[in-house]
């Protein structure tokens, strides 16, 4: 084989060595990768160097294998080292025996280019069991038993015990149940293997219904709503009915999405280039979205609104740099596979470091400079922000457990077996404590004076009532999900709300009071109408933004905007167009309002810091005399001082 065309005619080429090995594979923008061989008969890789120009080798050894059965000895090749652009990772193999108890233990180590080691040993306990143990880079062990015989994972032991997992099966090698602790879930399979029951710990039934071509036909939650599903001949997604209303969908002869309908009837139109890529997204009122993509799928320009905002991309497919209509850019910066430094639309640059495992170790930008030093898997261990020092504790499963403040100050938690918080000692001293049905919060307890709150929940897990020092407020859903009535602790605060089929809300009342919305084929609200006043919004025909705000009474709000879409005029006028009021925007190279002028001809003026942070603010009268001035500093976490 010497190259693949796909049915865009896009061709990727490869060179063969003698051997029929691939030694370079060419896209089609032109980008190579290399690949050379070595050891036995150039059997086994040992280079590559990527499209991006980075070269990664292999090393190998070649151990002598006794087989019983043949006095010839036998051959192993194993890697034991690999080198990319961050450094060598090592690898190194053992075995134990111990014939009393018919056990052998194959244990490989592996080292990163950090320096840290972990292990993976995969124990052989007799004719039917094994354990695979893995060690991550904390020396936490994960063990996986496995059943030989029937090739199945019975159980997970975590270096937590009590979070551990056990599985059962059934004869045909199905999943039937899955416990954590006093936490089961179970599963049943049609003939054909689908799941067509899951019962969850809280004993709530989902059900699974599937056509003859085993696609999902329909799914009943536990609340007995049901949702289902419709297909074409070549099983393509064509319809989703839920309780309260369907979406549809069609494709052209590509299988691409061609048109998506929505409950409302609102159709959307998508349309795609000669190479089968998305090009448009035509939404039949206001404007379309349009897509430039290069021929390896990677979108290049995005123009919606009427704004086109453009990418580059390396040979890694990094973006590089994306381009505004003002001129501006951010621009991006790679070392391998790392980002080292992004340039903002203003100028101001953020620089990124990285260990030899591409944990992010300090970031030095506008905002200063912030270190971070991180345990063998990763967990930040100490967070410096401008020389304040923040400090973390984990347990065995990656949680966090202690956190200390810089001011000395400290805070700690406590976890159940699912990974829910379960309790909170904060830095004043109190603590908080969770209780949960499954996953479900159900009570917050408060050492000190604070009420108990308490939540209920139906069998979806939606919330039906919260009581806390108050009273109680109950929650109703339709068949949809959607809230319908909140009910406070307080006489005639009942709240009611509808909605059409794709989910915009339609009405809300209040004790007999009714506000009505209206929205247009976009879902973009264009009426609100109550008893006491109305509101309608215009947008721009060519444009997603709002040109005018009409209230009942004939006043009316206009709003400008330049050609970046930012706001540049607000001007509230009464029914016969008098002015009420009217303020002018500017906006500086980094898109921040650095100038508002108001109808009496104050000028609002800002200034911000190297951080996009305001530290100055002047407000002058037309004559130039000042109003107001005031400045702003920031603490080395960037709270106001």
């Amino acid at each position: 084989m010497t190259s693949v065309t796909d049915a865009s005619g896009r061709s990727t080429q490869f060179t063969l060595n003698s051997d029929g090995r691939i030694t370079q594979a060419e896209d089609p923008l032109g980008r190579t990768a290399t690949f050379q061989y070595g050891y036995t008969d150039n059997d086994y890789l040992v280079s590559i160097t990527d499209i991006g120009g980075y070269t990664s080798t292999l090393e190998y050894d070649i151990v002598e294998i006794l087989q019983k059965s043949d006095p010839a000895p036998a051959y192993e090749v194993r890697i034991i080292s690999i080198t990319t652009p961050h450094g060598t990772s090592s690898v190194k193999y053992d075995v134990t025996e111990n014939n009393m108890a018919n056990e052998i233990a194959y244990i490989i180590t592996f080292t990163n280019p950090n320096g840290v080691s972990s292990d993976v040993t995969y124990m052989w306990l007799g004719d039917n069991d094994a354990v695979t143990t893995i060690y991550d880079n904390n020396g936490n062990a994960y063990k996986h038993h496995i059943d030989i015989a029937n090739a199945r994972k019975t159980h997970i032991t975590y270096p937590n015990p009590s979070a551990s997992v056990y599985y059962q099966y059934d004869s045909y090698g199905h999943k039937t149940s899955m416990t954590k602790g006093t936490y089961q879930t179970q599963y049943s399979y049609d003939a054909n293997g689908n799941v067509t029951t899951i019962v969850d710990p809280r004993s709530k039934t989902t059900t699974y219904t599937y056509d003859t071509e085993n696609n999902l036909e329909a799914i009943t939650d536990p609340m007995n709503r049901t949702t289902t599903y419709g297909y074409d001949g070549n099983n393509n997604l064509t319809s989703i009915t839920t309780p309260v209303g369907t979406s549809s969908f069609t494709y052209n002869a590509n299988g691409n999405l061609e048109t998506s309908t929505d409950p409302n009837g609102k159709l959307i139109n998508y349309h795609y280039n000669s190479n089968g890529y998305l090009e448009t997204i035509d939404y039949n009122i206001g404007p379309s979205t349009t897509y430039h993509v290069d021929a390896v799928g990677r979108i290049t320009a995005k123009t919606t609104n009427g704004i086109t905002i453009n990418q580059v991309y390396d040979n890694l497919n990094n973006i590089t740099q994306i381009s505004y209509p003002d001129g501006s850019t951010i621009n991006f910066s790679y070392d391998f596979f790392n980002l080292t430094s992004v340039t903002d639309r203003g100028g101001r640059v953020t620089h990124y470091q990285y260990n030899n495992i591409a944990h992010q170790t300090s970031s030095n930008g506008p905002e200063g400079t912030i270190n971070y030093t991180r345990d063998g898997n990763g967990n930040v261990l100490s967070l410096i922000v401008n020389g304040q020092v923040s400090s973390y504790r984990y347990d065995n499963l990656n949680r966090i457990i202690f956190a200390t403040n810089p001011d000395g100050t400290s805070r700690s938690y406590s976890y159940d077996i699912l990974g829910n918080v379960l309790s909170r000692l904060d830095e004043n001293g109190t603590l908080t404590s969770y209780t949960y049905d499954y996953n479900l919060l159900t009570n917050i307890n408060y050492s000190d004076a604070t009420p108990s709150v308490s939540f209920s929940h139906n069998d979806n897990g939606e919330i039906i009532s919260v009581s806390d020092g108050i009273g109680t407020t109950s929650y109703q859903y339709d068949n949809g999900g959607r809230l319908t009535i909140k009910d406070g602790p307080f006489t005639d605060d009942e709240i009611t709300y509808s909605y059409d089929n794709a989910g915009n809300r339609l009405t809300m009342s209040v004790d007999g009071f009714t506000v009505n919305y209206t929205y247009d084929d976009l879902h973009r609200l264009t009426d609100v109408v109550s008893s006491y006043a109305t509101a309608h919004y215009d947008y721009d025909p060519s444009f997603n933004y709002i040109t005018k705000l009409s209230l009942g009474n004939g006043s009316f709000t206009d709003y400008s905007y330049d050609a970046m879409h930012r706001i540049t005029s607000i001007q509230n006028l009464k029914s016969d167009h008098s002015i009420i009021s009217n303020f002018t925007y500017s906006y500086d190279n980094t898109t921040m309002i650095n100038r508002i002028v108001d109808d009496s001809q104050n000028t609002y003026e800002y200034e911000y810091d190297y951080a996009y942070r305001l530290i100055d603010e002047n407000i002058t009268n037309q004559s130039g005399k000042t109003l107001w001035h005031n400045q702003f500093s920031y603490d080395p976490y960037n709270r106001l001082c």
